[in-house]
């Protein structure tokens, strides 16, 4: 009878210290949710600065198509001038060859105001597409971050499941031992 006793005892030390695990793994899995949560918060705050920055991209973007105009005005002012160079040249022929000379460095600032301009062109273009992979690696990252959460909050629902399961199931041996506990001491009177 001491027996049975001892190892009814020793089952219910069992128990209890399966209980126990049970708690510390209950508060570890809700650190690692906070830990989680954190991460989250995180996450929207990069996407917050991506944001910002495209933003910043766009501003800047207004102002070279703002600078290409103004370059276009530049440039119809430089052939109103050459056109109105021309026309003294016509009417001046003492001062030709100063004329010629203006006009050539005039051609040659034409050349370069062109170069510039398709340099310009060339660096939007290179803009606008480094602009549409910042958005595809955004769409990405965002989908990647609701998969893995959704996956983690899935994990998390059916370890919590099995976790509720074990314990109703030590609480039903318990409440098993406890009666045959009673039964035993009521034999034993």
């Amino acid at each position: 009878m001491e027996v049975k006793l001892d190892e009814i005892l020793s089952e219910l030390r069992n128990t209890n210290e399966l209980i126990s695990n049970m708690k510390t793994s209950q508060k570890e899995m809700t650190s690692r949710m906070e830990s989680l949560e954190t991460g989250q918060e995180a996450l929207k705050n990069g996407q917050k600065e991506v944001t910002s920055r495209i933003q910043n991209l766009e501003t800047g973007q207004e102002a070279l198509k703002k600078g290409q105009k103004e370059v276009t005005s530049r440039i119809q002012n430089l052939e109103t001038g050459q056109e109105a160079l021309i026309k003294g040249q016509k009417e001046v022929t003492t001062r030709m060859e100063n004329l010629e000379a203006g006009q050539e460095a005039l051609i040659k600032g034409h050349a370069e105001l062109t170069t510039g301009q398709r340099e310009i062109t060339s660096r939007m273009e290179n803009l606008e597409t480094g602009q549409a992979e910042i958005i595809d690696i955004i769409k990405l990252s965002t989908t990647l971050i609701t998969e893995n959460v959704t996956y983690v909050r899935k994990d998390l629902r059916t370890f919590q499941s099995d976790v509720n399961a074990d314990i109703e199931l030590l609480f039903n041996e318990v409440a098993s031992v406890k009666r045959k506990v009673n039964k035993l001491e009521q034999f034993n009177k």
